[in-house]
């Protein structure tokens, strides 16, 4: 499993926390997978976001790029965004960096799935 944070990499560096050039390593290593490995099963993980991760731009993004790890591909495992991590920020007297952001709400997961499946790419909700 590889957890992709965006398909735009400003976007996914913002989520990250690390560059630019390290989420593009991740879309790399994935393809070296790929490309080298024929019998290993690859799924991406893909943490839901409102209105960031969840957008139609960055969801064909990734059905795209799910289809291109063919045939190792398997699916996306979505996980919807929670604040569970927040405390370890707190305890570390740290700013936390997605401040805001919203706990992410099961029916909306359930149409990105389906949205997703509809442009013929597996996926299924981690559990909540």
């Amino acid at each position: 499993m590889l957890c992709i944070k965006g398909m735009d990499l400003k976007l996914a560096s913002f989520i990250s926390g690390v560059s630019e050039e390290n989420n593009k390593r991740a879309r790399e290593l994935a393809k070296y997978i790929r490309d080298n490995y024929k019998n290993i099963k690859l799924s991406l993980r893909w943490v839901l976001m409102k209105d960031t991760t969840d957008t139609d731009k960055e969801l064909k993004a990734l059905a795209s790029f799910a289809k291109e790890l063919s045939p190792v591909f398997t699916h996306v495992e979505l996980l919807p965004y929670h604040v569970l991590g927040k405390e370890k920020y707190e305890m570390m007297n740290l700013e936390y960096p997605l401040a805001g952001m919203e706990t992410y709400d099961y029916q909306d997961a359930v149409e990105v799935k389906e949205k997703l499946e509809s442009m013929g790419v597996q996926a299924i909700l981690a559990d909540h």
